[in-house]
């Protein structure tokens, strides 16, 4: 039975390396009320693929060459508002995730943790909830 992909989480993978989204197709094959829309190797057409894809969570890489993580997370959030984004980062630099999540953020996670954590946090900010993992949280003074 196919999935429904108006009853789905739709995510979208945003990072330079190709590997990722591989992985993040991975993480979410065959786990029910997920679709994977895809993976984007620039910032450019996101919005785009947003609006196109019908996409719920971005997973969108801190450090994309020629992309400014903060710009692009504002825009996503003016013009998609019922999208979320979740940073997923190797850094846990205290700067970096506040100003993230400054700029509308609703989540900010380390590539390095279990796949079904990061799963699990995809979930949570698709409900609208906010999912800081614990060491960006500490990081950033936030817990």
């Amino acid at each position: 039975m196919t999935e429904n992909k108006s009853e789905s989480t739709v995510v979208l993978s945003v990072d330079d390396n190709p590997l990722m989204g591989d992985t993040a197709e991975r993480w979410l094959r065959g786990k029910p009320g997920f679709h994977y829309a895809g993976h984007m190797l620039s910032g450019e057409g996101v919005v785009d693929a947003i609006s196109l894809n019908g996409v719920t969570v971005i997973l969108l890489d801190l450090e994309i060459p020629g992309t400014d993580t903060c710009r692009l997370i504002e825009s996503i959030c003016i013009a998609c508002p019922e999208c979320r984004v979740l940073v997923l980062s190797g850094h846990c630099r205290p700067d970096d995730i506040l100003e993230c999540l400054s700029a509308g953020a609703h989540g900010y996670v380390l590539k390095f943790r279990d796949p079904a954590y990061i799963v699990g946090a995809i979930e949570t900010v698709a409900t609208g909830e906010p999912f800081i993992c614990d060491e960006a949280a500490r990081a950033a003074g936030l817990s």
